[in-house]
């Protein structure tokens, strides 16, 4: 049974991070998961799909083309931060501070916002308008 929970004990902190698996830096992705602080990182490419992140301080981060999918941002500072081709799409942004984010070419469809949810241009044009 020791042996058993050995095995655990050595794996679990890997299954705990598991969605920190890609990033620039891999250690500032675990430190923002562990402590929900992390302004002004550098966090680009980040794999942050599903991550918990409800009133985390992210104020000038860098998340360029960082994975958001479905992340709860809900409350979040993200003033000043760079979300360049970022993909929120079905992230919890109610209540997140966006002032002076970068949100261009960021993928925000059907995300939640304070306004309701995000429609996402290509259901609302037909392909060959846009």
């Amino acid at each position: 049974m020791k042996k058993y929970i050995g095995y655990l004990a050595a794996i679990l902190p890997n299954l705990l991070f598991i969605t920190a698996a890609i990033a620039q830096n891999p250690e500032l992705v675990r430190r923002l998961l562990i402590t929900n602080e992390c302004a002004g990182c550098e966090l680009d490419y980040a794999e942050l799909s599903y991550a918990e992140l409800s009133l985390a301080n992210l104020e000038g981060a860098n998340l360029k083309s960082a994975n958001l999918m479905r992340a709860n941002l809900e409350g979040a500072n993200l003033a000043g931060a760079n979300l360049e081709g970022a993909n929120l799409e079905r992230a919890n942004l109610e209540g997140a501070n966006l002032e002076g984010a970068n949100l261009t070419d960021a993928n925000l469809c059907f995300a939640t916002m304070s306004s309701g949810l995000g429609a996402c241009i290509r259901d609302v044009f037909p392909p060959e308008v846009k």
